[in-house]
């Protein structure tokens, strides 16, 4: 039996956590169990369903994130003494940014056998961008010895984190059993949401975070409200940004006009209401969610900033933030969608994106 232990710096309905949640429970369980460790948490997230797995969620600040400051010193002497404490074969770092390898260098001290780190992002998130920048250096210069395994969501990431330095780029997976598309849920879920059957309705589901830019999503529908188009937008999950969209989303003129659900693992039934996914994110790895959107044979409209699939065909990238030029590309795209959509997962499954594919992929990394 090995012992898996899973790091990600914060923990709820983000990219990360889909990726963790998607992958460990697909692990031959007479082999392989698994334990999480995070710095801070957004919510409770998954928790239920780790009970029932018979994984733990050691987390170090409930309920907030700390400064940069205490997350990148207490983070570590934390996470060293859970590994002083409980015996781990495996340590698998999900990391956004060079800072994390610092974990790579503390397990590897303390005897663990397999050190991977793994990249899933391109760029920083919001905050002291000059402190940021210099610990990812720093920690890329120092660390990157440490980790037996390298791997990245995408190229991009990988070349973000480890330079030139060999990797292996393992796909974000979802489980095909979670999405797919039904005419008649759709509809049902429409009704639920309040949303008429004219109604545009756009949105996203994900962190509420400054690299994922949901503030934006406001203007865009603000636009189109200008001119004269019956919409509405959802926005799903939680976040430092999500009291500001809250509060934003009863004044005028967006009352009425915003969707915001609690934060759910559930999340079928919001894609299914959906006409166009959209992703405005300022960077993104991949972006795990627009997986599921495509399994859901959603048309999805994102930034340039996101790496590209290796199928495309539902996409309407970006160039800029232009509230016109997103609104007009939103309407595009559900003109071109809307009669016509269909079920996505087959395309998911001929690409090996499905979480049964990675999750075989990493059991003999593991091995």
């Amino acid at each position: 039996m090995y012992n898996i232990l899973y790091y990600s710096e914060g923990w709820g309905l983000g990219g990360i956590e889909r990726f963790v949640m998607n992958i460990a429970p697909k692990l031959n369980p007479s082999q392989y169990r698994f334990d999480i460790f995070c710095v801070h948490d957004y919510d409770s997230s998954y928790d239920h369903e780790l009970v029932q797995l018979g994984a733990h969620r050691y987390t170090v600040f409930h309920g907030y994130k700390p400064s940069l400051f205490t997350r990148y010193t207490v983070g570590p002497r934390s996470f060293k003494s859970l590994l002083l404490k409980q015996k781990y074969d495996i340590v698998h770092l999900n990391i956004m940014n060079g800072a994390g390898l610092i974990y790579a260098q503390i397990a590897k001290r303390l005897g663990v056998s397999k050190v991977i780190a793994h990249a899933h992002n391109i760029a920083f998130g919001d905050g002291n961008s000059f402190i940021k920048n210099f610990v990812h250096t720093y920690c890329k210069k120092a660390y990157l010895e440490y980790p037996d395994l390298k791997l990245a969501c995408s190229d991009e990431a990988g070349q973000y984190l480890f330079n030139d330095n060999s990797y292996q780029v393992i796909h974000n997976p979802i489980s095909l059993t979670d999405f797919y598309y039904s005419k008649e849920r759709r509809e049902m879920e429409r009704k639920r949401l309040g949303v008429g059957r004219n109604t545009l309705l756009f949105g996203s589901v994900g962190r509420f975070s400054h690299e994922k830019n949901p503030l934006f999503q406001l203007k865009i529908l603000n636009t189109l409200l200008n001119q004269g188009i019956d919409a509405k937008l959802l926005l799903l999950g939680s976040g430092p940004l999500y009291e500001e969209v809250v509060e934003l989303s009863k004044q005028y003129p967006y009352r009425g006009r915003v969707i915001l659900p609690a934060a759910t693992t559930d999340v079928l039934g919001y894609y299914l209401a959906l006409d166009v996914f959209t992703m405005p994110s300022l960077f993104e790895g991949l972006g795990i969610t627009r997986l599921e959107a495509i399994a859901t044979g959603l048309p999805c409209v994102i930034s340039s900033n996101t790496p590209r699939l290796d199928f495309d065909d539902m996409t309407f990238r970006v160039e800029g933030f232009s509230p016109d030029t997103w609104a007009s590309k939103i309407k595009e795209a559900a003109n071109d969608y809307i009669l016509r959509r269909n079920d996505g997962t087959d395309l998911i499954k001929q690409y090996k994106y499905d979480s049964d594919s990675i999750a075989r992929a990493i059991e003999d990394l593991y091995r």
